[in-house]
This record gives C-alpha cells, structure tokens and sequence, in this order.
C-alpha cells in the first residue's frame, strides 16, 4: 500500500512542478539569448543596459522561486492532506499514519533534489555550451589524475569524500522534512490558528538545533585553530565533522517521525 501511495503522491505533485520547471527553463533561455545580444561589442547604451540587468534580476528571482515554492508546495500539501479536512478522506483509507508519512517524505526528498538538479542545469546552461563542454570533456579526460592526486594530498577516496557529501545532502533533506511534519503535527493540537501554532513550533525546533550545532562547531573550531594540523589531518576532521553531522540529523530524524507518527496516530485534531 505504501507504493501506491507513493505512486499517488508523485502524480498528484508532478504536474506543478514540471510546469514550474519548464517555466525555469524558458527564464533560462530568455535570459541566455538576451546576454548574448546585449553584450555584444559596440557603444554602451544605458537602456540596453538597464534591460540586461532587468533580464539577469529575473532569472536569479526565478532561481529563488525554485526553491521557496518547492518549499512552500510541499509544506502546504502535507498541511491540506493530512491536518485539514481533507484528512478526514485519508485516514479513512487502509493505510497507517507512518505510511502516509513515508509516502510525502519519499516525495518531497524527490522534489527537492529534482530541484536543485534543475537549478544547477539552468546555472549550466547561462555560460556557452561550448566552454562547458569542453570543460567537462577536459575533466572526464583527466578524472584518474584528479582522484589519484586527490587521495595522495588528503589520504581520502575522493568518491568516499564525495558518497559523504551526498549522503549529508540527504539525511539532512530528510531531517528538514521531518522537521516540518512534526512542528505542522504539533501545531495542529491547537483548537485555532494551527498553521500560525506550527510556524512558531519550526522556530522553536530550529533555534534549538543552532544552538546545539554552534556548541558543536565551537568545539570543532577549537581544535582547528588551536592545533597545527596537516592537510590529511584536516580532511579526517572534515569527515568527523560531516559524519556527526550525519548521525545528529539521523536521530532528529527519527525523533521527528516519531512524534508526527504518534500525533497523527493518537491524538488527531482535523480542522
């Protein structure tokens, strides 16, 4: 059941954000074809001018839109589905509470990275085709000199390094999700205001975890400064750090789920 409601999820999400993304590429090629023509050799020409940076502003707002309204869609879905009345319909379905939140997180992680791939494509495809080509030709050709190099000066696979780096991306996604779900689930305990109550619980969840990360770092800073480390020790400090960060976000995470399973399961208060 978990698939299909998964399956359900991605077809009901699909839409919005494949159009959201063909519009990111439209402002892409826009923007691309307009910098072409306004900064070809000649006199300067302040309404030229004016129109280009007008161009260029709009693509980095859309940039920005990505993001925020990836954001901002998926928290309201999760909202609608499950605190507001629309609740009523799917938890008279044969699924659990967990499985629908495993569904909306599958989803929104999906989302998220699909996301951040398109706005990195868009940021590709603004230089000339041609330079990134070949520069990508010119790294592909001297991969094995790279990483060979790379673990010679900092004593690390580079594919472990950068396995390391992704899998930060994604427990942190993940914890960010979760997150999310428990300060709505929480919020939803008030007889009025829920989604206000639950803007104030995310606030509240995150100052908590700055403070609990900047104590971390503090002590990671300490001994960054204070000892004369070589670059391989650096990098075994770099890995320390990521995977406390890694196992941090896990246990969050499993917190988070916890309490927003439990809420949904125990003590549901649909609007």
């Amino acid at each position: 059941m978990l698939g299909k409601l998964f399956k359900y999820e991605m077809k009901s999400t699909a839409r919005m954000f494949l159009l959201m993304y063909a519009a990111m590429l439209v402002v892409t090629l826009v923007n691309r074809i307009s910098y072409t023509f306004l900064n070809r050799e000649g006199p300067s020409n302040w309404m030229l001018d004016t129109l280009g940076g007008s161009v260029m502003l709009l693509y980095v707002l859309s940039l920005a839109a990505v993001g925020v309204l990836t954001m901002i869609f998926l928290v309201l879905r999760f909202y609608k589905n499950l605190i507001r009345a629309e609740g009523y319909l799917m938890f008279t379905l044969p699924v659990t509470p967990a499985q629908n939140l495993l569904s909306k997180l599958f989803t929104s992680v999906i989302w998220y990275f699909a996301s951040a791939l398109v706005m990195l494509v868009s940021i590709l495809l603004m230089f000339p085709i041609g330079e990134t080509m070949n520069f990508l030709r010119a790294v592909l050709k001297s991969w094995g000199e790279i990483s060979a190099q790379f673990q010679q000066v900092s004593g690390m696979n580079i594919y472990a390094l950068l396995g390391l780096f992704f899998l930060t991306a994604l427990v942190g996604t993940v914890a960010f999700v979760l997150q999310t779900y428990a300060a709505m689930s929480v919020g939803s305990l008030a007889n009025s205001h829920k989604l206000v109550c639950s803007v104030g619980v995310y606030i509240g969840i995150y100052m908590l975890q700055q403070v609990i990360m900047a104590l971390l770092l503090v002590g990671f800073g300490r001994v960054l400064f204070e000892t004369d480390l070589s670059v391989q020790q650096g990098f075994s400090l770099l890995q320390t750090v990521l995977w406390t960060q890694i196992l941090l976000e896990a246990a969050l995470s499993v917190g988070f789920f916890l309490v927003s399973n439990y809420i949904l399961k125990r003590k549901l208060n649909l609007e």
